[in-house]
């Protein structure tokens, strides 16, 4: 019986299997010595912040350190340094800081719109045209505006011509240098519109004191009314009346023609929007809407397809002198 036992427990060892089963207790492993850190997420708009901050600050000590500065090598590197930021993302920066300083600082405002590229940096630059008090820098953004990838900037000139006064001269002059030829199809309908006038013209008078008993209007007519300044006309209806039984009493000599203002509707020309197609095209058609569309029409199927303009039905306008 020992020796049974004994070559059992021979066996068991040696095959290392235990007569029981016992849970294996756990051993405590030692911490490792370097924990993987946590990786933080960065909202993409929290990032673009940090981006414009960033862009702030540089553009600021441009300004300060450089810009501002009385040596005039300073200010030409500076300039460089500036000219060198091209992130859509800068925009919001340079209006801010180069916008409200002089006409060297603004003019630098719109070298620095151009080469970047969005929507908001042409649009900024439309804004440039139609508001800034200097010639020079406005000339500057139409420059920028022109070489500029986004065609986005051309749609707040186009609004301007609904107006009137410096913003529409502006924009007029603007579109016909930075337009194509879609540009020039959207201004045709331009070329003449409807203006609030007032005019002045003789109307007669009845004589106090003379009345009808009935009367009945009818129209004897029209007449022209001419508009201050020329260039454009209205007509307006001349209306008879035919009394049925007149009465008279007090003073006929009181009746007579009498100069009176009035409100009306003039179509008037537009030479700021026939100048800025004369440039777009080099082709001049003058007021003839009809004219124009249709060498537009056929421009534009040329120009889709890959073919030359069609020839001119009216005399080009001359290139200039170089």
């Amino acid at each position: 019986m020992i020796r049974t036992i004994l070559a059992v427990s021979s066996i068991l060892l040696l095959t290392g299997t235990t007569l029981w089963a016992a849970d294996p207790v756990p051993v405590a492993q030692p911490p490792s010595a370097v924990q993987p850190a946590a990786t933080a997420t960065v909202s993409p708009e929290l990032e673009a912040g940090r981006q414009r901050l960033a862009i702030a600050r540089q553009l600021q000590e441009i300004s300060t350190k450089y810009l501002g500065s009385l040596d005039e090598a300073m200010r030409k590197e500076g300039r460089a340094k500036a000219l060198e930021i091209r992130d859509p993302l800068a925009v919001d920066s340079i209006i801010r800081i180069l916008g409200p300083g002089n006409e060297d600082m603004r003019t630098l405002e719109c070298e620095m719109l151009g080469p970047i590229p969005g929507t908001q940096a042409s649009a900024a630059l439309a804004k440039i045209i139609l508001t800034d008090a200097s010639e020079p820098v406005r000339l500057i953004a139409i420059r920028s505006l022109k070489m500029h990838a986004d065609k986005g900037g051309i749609q707040p000139l186009i609004n301007a011509l609904r107006g009137s006064g410096d913003p529409y001269l502006r924009a007029a002059y603007a579109l016909g240098d930075v337009g194509d030829l879609q540009v020039a199809s959207d201004l045709v309908s331009r070329l003449r519109r409807l203006e609030p006038r007032t005019v002045q013209e003789y109307v007669m008078k009845q004589p106090s004191g003379f009345f009808s008993g009935t009367i009945t209007p009818y129209v004897a007519g029209g007449h022209v009314v001419a508009a201050p300044g020329g260039g454009a006309v209205a007509y307006a209806p001349d209306v008879g009346y035919t009394s049925n039984g007149v009465g008279m009493g007090g003073n006929p000599s009181s009746g007579g023609p009498v100069l009176e203002k009035r409100d009306v509707l003039i179509l008037t020309e537009q030479p700021a929007i026939l100048e800025a197609m004369k440039k777009i095209t080099g082709q001049d058609f003058g007021y003839d809407v009809v004219k124009w569309r249709t060498w537009l029409g056929k421009a534009l199927a040329a120009q889709k397809s890959g073919q030359p303009l069609p020839p001119a039905t009216a005399t080009p306008i001359p290139a200039p002198a170089k």
